[in-house]
This record gives structure tokens, C-alpha cells and sequence, in this order.
């Protein structure tokens, strides 16, 4: 009989993946810093537009924040199955197959894992 699947999924083991803290850092503490120039700006001239752009800059560092949070696993595979931030745990039964795709945009190259599941999405997590 199988072993259940882990009841905290953070507490993954196996193989996992995690963005490393430069792979965001400059994003976000650089645009952070913009925003609230802009907004400080904007308070102090009554401008709309700096603070539409100040305000702008903020969300786009809240938007990349996650990519600086390198404690938890972004992707993984133990025994049990695939993890995946955002989605859960994908039992190993439930894939068919799983592939790297190489594409080429201008002149940059990047990678996706291809996942193909035998079952629905819903029906093929063991855990959320």
C-alpha cells in the first residue's frame, strides 16, 4: 500500500526548485524606490500623473515580490507525484508525460516544462 502524501506540501522532499533572491531583487527594490519617489513627488507638486506612475511602479514591485521569497519550492518531485506552486501535488499516475521545450524569441531562449496529464487537472491533484 502506498504512503499517504505529505499533509504540509512545504515541507517538500525530493527534488524542488526555488527562485534565487537575484532573480528579483533588483526588480523589485528598484521599482519600489521609484514609486514612492513618484508618489512622494506627486504629494508635494498635486500631480495626478506622478502618482498614476508612482502608483504604477508599486504594483509592478508587488507584482515581481514573490521572485525575492526564495524559502519555499516553486517546483518539486519526490515520490508522490510533481509539485507545483499554484496548483498543488500531481500523483506520478496521473501524468503521462513530461517534456522540456526549447523556443526561441528573438534572441532570447527559454525553457517550459510540458506537463501532460492523463486525467483532468481537478481530478489529478493530491493535495491543493
Amino acid at each position: 500500500m502506498a504512503e499517504a502524501p505529505p499533509s504540509d506540501i512545504h515541507d517538500f522532499s525530493g527534488y524542488t526548485l526555488r527562485y534565487g533572491h537575484e532573480k528579483g531583487q533588483f526588480r523589485v527594490f528598484v521599482l519600489s524606490v521609484i514609486g514612492i519617489a513618484f508618489s512622494v513627488a506627486a504629494f508635494y507638486m498635486g500631480s495626478e500623473i506622478l502618482l498614476a506612475l508612482g502608483i504604477a511602479a508599486l504594483g509592478t514591485a508587488y507584482y515581481f515580490f514573490p521572485l525575492i521569497e526564495s524559502e519555499r519550492p516553486r517546483l518539486g518531485a519526490n515520490q508522490y507525484g510533481v509539485f507545483v506552486e499554484g496548483l498543488g501535488l500531481i500523483g506520478w499516475r496521473s501524468i503521462e508525460k513530461i517534456d522540456t521545450v526549447h523556443i526561441a524569441v528573438r534572441t532570447m531562449m527559454t525553457h517550459e516544462l510540458q506537463i501532460k496529464l492523463t486525467l483532468p487537472l481537478a481530478e489529478a491533484l493530491l493535495a491543493d
